[in-house]
């Protein structure tokens, strides 16, 4: 199905706008009220949320700075919410690997080794 040319529409189009100033809310209104308790609410819930928020950033912050200079910990782990680096050094070895240590620089002074 072919279609032919049609003519150009250029639509016209009116706008007005009127701005009235509303009346100060009163507690003899009933609106007026509520409008003041949303507002309350408001203030104090956004309060409540702040200072939780900030609470559950200190908390992590905190618990990743004990946990980037505890000892003893995978010096370097990966997952979904990023990369964790610690800075405590080596992980503990197992005993087994430090008693063969021990055995080797007592072998290097020509002592002989303690097994416990």
């Amino acid at each position: 199905m072919r279609r032919g040319k049609s003519a150009a529409v250029s639509p016209t189009i009116s706008v007005t706008a009127t701005c009235t100033p509303r009346a100060a809310p009163t507690s003899d209104s009933g609106s007026g009220l509520d409008s003041q308790r949303l507002a309350s609410l408001q203030n104090s819930l956004t309060f409540n949320v702040a200072y939780v928020s900030g609470q559950a950033i200190t908390g992590a912050v905190d618990g990743a700075i004990g946990d980037a200079f505890s000892n003893g910990a995978i010096p370097l782990t990966i997952n979904p919410n990023g990369i964790v680096l610690k800075f405590s050094g080596e992980p503990e070895r197992d005993p087994r690997v430090e008693e063969a240590f021990e055995a080797l620089s007592y072998a290097a002074e020509g002592k002989k080794p303690v097994f416990n």
